[in-house]
């Protein structure tokens, strides 16, 4: 190959993996922020701040509506804690189902990326619903 197309081919390879980096890191920043904008530790805020705003509540009113978005919120995140423990049970069950038509080392390595889901989901639940305050405040 002429050392002129092979320098092109690597100056477009380079472009190539330089959109396609920054297409992936577009997406993940677009997903991270579209998270934290819905975030339950931010959910009674931004709930009041736009029942507040769009309905021009009086200071009254605002007391008044106030305990009913606290209530929605602590049953909101009843039912989010409900089905994330659903969830993994769905997956549990349909795990030991696939295991039994694995190898065992298949078998090992289900268990192990079952236990790394599991780790994640409940560093992902400590950092939304105990480390921080669930109502936001």
């Amino acid at each position: 190959m002429k050392p002129r197309v092979k320098n092109i081919l690597v100056v477009a390879a380079i472009f190539l993996a330089g959109v396609v980096t920054g297409s992936v890191n577009s997406i993940g920043v677009g997903q991270r922020l579209a998270e934290q904008r819905l975030r339950i530790d931010h959910f009674q805020s931004t709930l009041m701040g736009i029942l507040k705003s769009e309905l021009n509540l009086t200071p009254r009113q605002t007391q008044r509506v106030e305990p009913v978005v606290r209530q929605a919120c602590e049953e909101y995140r009843g039912v989010m804690l409900e089905t994330v423990q659903r969830v993994s049970g769905l997956v549990q069950t349909a795990n030991a189902r696939i295991a039994r038509e694995l190898t065992p080392a298949q078998a090992e390595r289900l268990k192990q990326l079952e236990a790394e889901r599991e780790r994640n989901v409940h560093q992902r639940l400590n950092q939304e619903f105990l480390e921080k305050d669930f109502l936001g405040e």
